[in-house]
Formats: C-alpha cells, structure tokens, sequence
C-alpha cells in the first residue's frame, strides 16, 4: 500500500484533515479540539497522509512554529539559543485502519 504525506495546500485536503480530526479526536476518544481557526494560522504547516489510488485521507499531523513562544518553551523546561527555529507537532491523528501498519519509507 502507498502512503504520500502532503503538506495542505487547498480548501478540499483541510476538509479531509478536519474529517480526520473528527473521527480520531471527537467521535474516538470523545475530546473536543479548540475551533480549527485556532491552529491554522500563518505560523502553521499541516500536512496529511493519503492512500492508495484513490488518495483517501489516512492522517493528519499540525506542525506550529513555536520559535518565538519563550513562555511556552520556559514551561515546558526548554532552553533555546534566540535564534533557532522550534516547532511543535500537534492533533496527530491516524484513522483505525491505518494503525499500526508497518511502512517501508
């Protein structure tokens, strides 16, 4: 089975990235996310997993750009020279039946 990982360039692949935050998230484990708005901004890459032929969504991953965030970086026990860049990877989320597969990248 192929699996492309792509990063969200139209309005259709962050559909599929919300559908696939929504099954995994809400209906799965019962979690509310914040309004998507919150994580898609300009300091935000989204990137997502795709299957087969046909393309059908996988997963999905949020990357933020926390390089400016020493606040977030204190409480989390993180020294960073000023200039270099940091990212957080955030709502990961995998369908069922994608778990687990073992992938030859």
């Amino acid at each position: 089975m192929e699996i492309t990982v792509e990063q969200v360039t139209t309005d259709e692949d962050l559909e599929a990235v919300l559908r696939v935050r929504d099954q995994v998230f809400e209906r799965e484990l019962g979690i509310t996310l914040v309004p998507s708005g919150a994580s898609m901004n300009a300091h935000a890459s989204h990137l997502i997993a795709r299957v087969g032929p046909n393309r059908e969504p996988a997963g999905s991953l949020c990357v933020l750009d926390t390089s400016d965030d020493n606040e977030l970086h204190e409480s989390c026990g993180l020294k960073f020279d000023p200039r270099t860049r940091v990212a957080r990877y955030t709502h990961l989320a995998v369908l069922k039946p994608y778990r687990g597969m073992k992938c030859d990248v």
